[in-house]
């Protein structure tokens, strides 16, 4: 059983964190040459939405 999971986007790589029903942590990375485009999106939207999408400035400031 998982407890908690977490997601973080640091530019291309997925950073994916967990615990489970004892208390352990466990960590897995993902390059983004090994997650097709297609999982790569659905990992995002299953992250939650303020991970949908990169945080970029569409103009200049």
């Amino acid at each position: 059983r998982v407890a908690a999971v977490a997601v973080e986007w640091r530019g291309p790589l997925a950073f994916l964190r967990w615990r489970d029903a004892a208390g352990r942590v466990h960590r897995r990375t993902w390059w983004p040459d090994v997650l097709r485009p297609r999982d790569r999106r659905r990992l995002r939207l299953a992250a939650g939405n303020e991970s949908a999408s990169p945080v970029v400035a569409s103009v200049a400031p």
